[in-house]
């Protein structure tokens, strides 16, 4: 069995994709994750699985069509060891927490990819390998930053990504 922590895109946020973690814990059990905890509401699930990244993506997705009814669900899943490893990369680990980021991807990325950020002002931005990090040091709800790769990756503050390893940790 490996530890694993998934991260699910637009959940409970701006209104849209509600949905309840202990909705999402029965979800995980009946898709067949085991030990599956949440944190907060905006989707973060800790759990353990024997099955590949690819499975659990596909149980999972299932699960949660069949609770949205819609025909997609973006969910990020990546082993606890990789999140250690994006979390330890952060050029941002001695900022605040609260307004250090990483926008987490499943796909390879590249300082070229970064061309068509909008909106940038003070916002400090690196790239990583399959993760953007940004330093938003006057809080992120006041930026105007438009990352165009946010719309199929999803985005977590290090105070959460720390708690998720130490969540995972504790499996």
């Amino acid at each position: 069995m490996e530890t694993f922590i998934a991260l699910l895109r637009a959940v409970n946020v701006g209104g849209t994709g509600r949905l309840s973690m202990t909705e999402l814990r029965k979800i995980c059990k009946d898709e067949g994750l085991e030990d599956a905890v949440t944190y907060l509401a905006s989707g973060n699930i800790v759990f353990r699985s024997s099955q590949s990244i690819p499975k659990i993506k596909q149980r999972l997705e299932r699960g949660l069509i069949g609770h949205f009814g819609r025909s997609h669900i973006d969910i990020i899943i990546k082993r606890v060891l990789d999140v250690e490893k994006i979390y330890n990369r952060s050029p941002y680990i001695e900022t605040p927490r609260q307004h250090s980021y990483v926008l987490f991807l499943d796909e390879d990325i590249n300082e070229a990819d970064l061309a068509d950020i909008k909106g940038q002002n003070d916002e400090d931005i690196t790239c990583g390998v399959q993760e953007i990090y940004v330093y938003y040091p006057h809080g992120m709800g006041k930026s105007k930053l438009v990352i165009p790769q946010a719309k199929t990756g999803t985005m977590r503050n290090m105070n959460t990504v720390a708690k998720l390893i130490e969540m995972a940790q504790k499996l």
